[in-house]
């Protein structure tokens, strides 16, 4: 009897941290790519934008997350490369400002943190569907 109420103690301790990670993303972690020394995080784009692909830029790193879930009501996600993928410049905006990555069913859009022209912000506003 003891053992059973232990056990179900320690499964109900179990499950309180994975009701306390954030809900956004997979487990709070968002998706981001490395290349040439700038970060890029990724954007939601309705699944009908067709994001215009310009040339190939080269190779980037895709960051993942390790997260950890340490007891209530803690979380962290720390950043580790995970694979690396081609990387493409969008036309209409400069690749210091987005990218875009081309998956096996669809195109996801990456922006950075560099501030955007008019023109550059009227072509992101258009891809991301506002």
């Amino acid at each position: 009897m003891r053992r059973a109420i232990a056990a179900a103690a320690l499964t109900g301790a179990a499950l309180v941290p994975v009701a306390v990670a954030p809900a956004s993303g997979a487990a709070g972690c968002v998706s981001r790519v490395a290349f040439h020394g700038t970060t890029y995080k990724a954007v939601a784009t309705p699944s009908s934008a067709q994001i215009p692909l310009g040339r190939r830029l080269g190779t980037a790193a895709v960051l993942g997350c390790a997260t950890t879930n340490p007891a209530p009501p803690g979380y962290s996600a720390a950043p580790r490369a995970t694979v690396r993928r081609p990387l493409f410049a969008i036309d209409g905006v400069r690749s210091q400002i987005a990218v875009a990555m081309r998956g096996a069913s669809t195109t996801r859009m990456f922006v950075s943190t560099q501030q955007a022209t008019a023109a550059e912000q009227r072509v992101l506003r258009r891809l991301r569907g506002k």
